[in-house]
């Protein structure tokens, strides 16, 4: 299963970035920011859930849509979750007589609470059942495993061997927590450096270059 989202190493033609891109393009996108920093707090969902539902988009719609506009199907679906909107409400775009779930936080409280989300991120360290397979200087290489609506395993690394640079600590799995989960195994993530030849072959920009990834210890074996 290819993933919409799981464009690295796939040849999209040259990147033009825009020096001068502003923050928010519209209003509507500023709005659609700040709504979605309420549905985090306001509701049970898990940043990876929410990420899920971006990834689960069809292809044509995924690739079609503007960054706020897959934030705004996801606070649609956090909304669908909850009870707080149906289907028929979100297709007509008219009001709901459901009944609202109660706050997890009072109204007051959630400008300090996403400010503090904003300012501190969001740390889940999690404890993990054993020590850490791999050290600095390990050599691993990355397991061929089936790809999922979300994970954090790009797919053309798949197979590839690489050298273990950094243990950062033990994390939930992303996974799980796009399940749903709220208390998830923990797993141990690593920064794993590759040579941009062992990824692209001949087709490196220069030899001698290196990528470092994030990964976590279950995509992970000895080489």
């Amino acid at each position: 299963m290819e993933r919409p989202q799981d464009i690295g190493g796939k040849d999209y033609g040259l990147v033009n970035p825009d020096r001068n891109e502003p923050v928010f393009r519209d209003y509507w996108e500023r709005r659609v920011f700040g709504l979605s920093f309420c549905t985090w707090l306001g509701s049970d969902v898990t940043l990876d859930r929410f990420r899920q539902f971006q990834a689960a988009l069809p292809e044509d719609r995924y690739l079609a849509s503007s960054y706020y506009e897959r934030w705004l199907h996801a606070v649609e679906q956090v909304m669908l979750d909850n009870g707080v909107l149906s289907e028929a409400e979100l297709e007509t775009l008219e009001g709901t007589d459901a009944p609202v779930p109660p706050a997890r936080l009072d109204a007051s409280e959630l400008k300090s609470a996403a400010l503090g989300m904003v300012d501190d991120g969001a740390p889940r360290f999690v404890d993990a059942d054993a020590a850490p397979a791999f050290k600095p200087g390990h050599e691993i290489r990355v397991l061929d495993i089936e790809p999922r609506i979300y994970d954090r395993l790009p797919s053309y690394l798949r197979e590839r061997r690489g050298v273990i640079d950094e243990h950062y600590g033990s994390f939930g799995s992303p996974e799980e927590y796009a399940a749903g989960s709220h208390s998830p195994p923990g797993s141990h993530l690593y920064r794993v450096r590759f040579d941009a030849e062992e990824l692209w072959g001949a087709d490196a920009e220069a030899p001698g270059d290196e990528l470092c990834v994030d990964l976590f210890e279950h995509y992970l074996e000895a080489a």
